[in-house]
């Protein structure tokens, strides 16, 4: 039996590598609670390079390793399960699983141009090299899998890459087909179970060619998703378009997933001309999706009528009229759901439309 996993982290001089395998004993109902070597590791070459220990403590397991030569595939390693011990573990097989950090020089970083288009520009925003969780504020186990709505050239995929333990399944999906092809070409061939997927909408400035629809469905099935990320995304989609992708949203939401999602809000109440038709305020009059801010009153409404509300209120905005961080479940008859608090905050420019060092 072989599962794949990543290097952990290397010691440039030492060569030593720490490779951890994440195996729950705790579901099957039986720990192992004296130090057992239930495995090998191995390298592309097949030599033996160490055993696997495991304490019964912990469902996770760490070893070092020695290796004399460079792998290939990036730093991807193989572990073997010995066949004896297997007999006694053999209903934890699919509970077996790598979690590990590829090393940051091993991950091609996107093209200056490609990043701008993200927003970030500076190299560390697109790196995890301590393996953290991307999202503090987001449980471990809601990363299993994740639909990066939005995914641009993959600035957090490749921190989910390097996350301890990454995602088992990570769709990322955008509008943007350079975007895309970049990720599907340098992030997915070293990151087992990712994928980006083009979400081919008309979009006027990456995306206006042909005859392309406004909205198109997520490619991931019902209930599928436990974190769906939506970072600076609905920030970008026009009110006709939000209650669409809010369904889909929900659609593709597992009962226990969660969204990490970004808002602009602003007070209907204080635009007396706004009718009831009209309840979003837009940047630019020439690409209203540069910037979209929605009614705070009929935000909480469409979230409910989608099935949708918020349960942590992860992030005020850094100024007043500027994003906030909401974390949004699925309404259930156990769950506390917040209402959507005004924005007192102070008036000022936001560090990332301040001045750019750059």
């Amino acid at each position: 039996m072989f599962t794949d996993g990543h290097y952990v982290t290397t010691d440039p001089e030492s060569r030593l590598t720490l490779v951890v395998v994440q195996i729950d004993f705790q579901l099957l109902g039986q720990i192992i609670t004296c130090q057992d070597r239930i495995g090998s590791g191995i390298d592309q070459t097949g030599q033996l390079e160490c055993d696997l220990v495991s304490t019964g403590q912990s469902d996770r397991h760490e070893w070092p390793i020695q290796r004399p030569t460079k792998p290939q595939r990036g730093g991807i390693l193989l572990v073997r399960i010995q066949p004896w011990k297997w007999r006694r573990i053999s209903r934890a097989y699919p509970l077996v699983r790598i979690a590990g950090v590829q090393p940051t020089e091993a991950l091609p970083l996107p093209p200056r141009e490609l990043r701008a288009w993200v927003g970030p520009t500076d190299e560390a925003r697109y790196d995890n090299p301590s393996g953290a969780l991307v999202y503090a504020h987001i449980p471990a186990d809601n990363y299993r899998s994740v639909l990066d709505f939005g995914c641009g050239c993959g600035r957090v995929a490749r921190q989910l890459i390097q996350q301890r333990p990454s995602p088992q399944r990570y769709v990322g999906l955008d509008v943007h087909p350079g975007a895309i092809a970049w990720a599907s070409e340098n992030l997915a061939p070293v990151a087992p179970g990712f994928s980006f997927v083009h979400l081919d909408v008309h979009d006027p400035l990456v995306n206006h060619d042909g005859d392309k629809p406004d909205v198109l469905p997520f490619p991931v099935p019902d209930g599928s998703v436990t974190l769906v990320d939506a970072l600076s995304i609905f920030t970008h989609i026009v009110e006709r378009d939000l209650p669409y992708y809010l369904r889909e949203v929900a659609r593709v939401l597992s009962p226990d997933g969660l969204v990490n999602a970004s808002f602009f809000l602003f007070e209907k109440s204080d635009f007396p001309a706004l009718g009831p038709q009209h309840n979003a305020l837009y940047g630019d009059a020439a690409y209203p999706k540069s910037a979209v801010f929605y009614d705070r009153g009929w935000l909480e409404q469409t979230l409910a009528g989608c099935g949708l509300g918020v349960v942590e209120i992860a992030q005020r905005p850094e100024t007043r009229g500027y994003q906030w961080l909401f974390v949004l479940g699925r309404r259930t008859g156990d769950r506390e759901i917040l209402p959507l608090p005004r924005d007192d905050g102070k008036r000022g420019v936001p560090h990332d439309l301040g001045p750019k060092d750059d």
